[in-house]
């Protein structure tokens, strides 16, 4: 869940803009994030590809940090990183 204010501890998933398997590019709304004071967009920053969802639409009260989705580490490889709110990436558990 990246945080979408400095005093954003927490958030709810909104609507998924994308699905696993698209395109991304800089700029491409990726999901609806609802804090306790609004609901914003969280747009991509890089090219890459929407490996999988980890958390559904709806889920709620998501900690800051918390991973929400994945993508491919390099174009056609199959070792996948998790992305987190601070753009730092670690392997993803198998």
């Amino acid at each position: 869940m990246p945080a979408l204010s400095p005093t954003m501890q927490a958030g709810n998933i909104g609507t998924w803009q994308k699905k696993a398997g698209d395109t991304l590019a800089p700029g491409d709304v990726l999901v609806e994030i609802e804090t306790d004071k609004a609901q914003m967009d969280f747009e991509f920053q890089e090219e890459g590809i929407l490996a999988k969802i980890l958390k559904d639409s709806g889920e709620k009260d998501i900690a800051v940090g918390n991973v929400c989705y994945s993508r491919p580490m390099q174009k056609g490889n199959m070792s996948y990183e998790t992305t987190i709110s601070n753009n730092l990436s670690s392997p993803l558990p198998s």
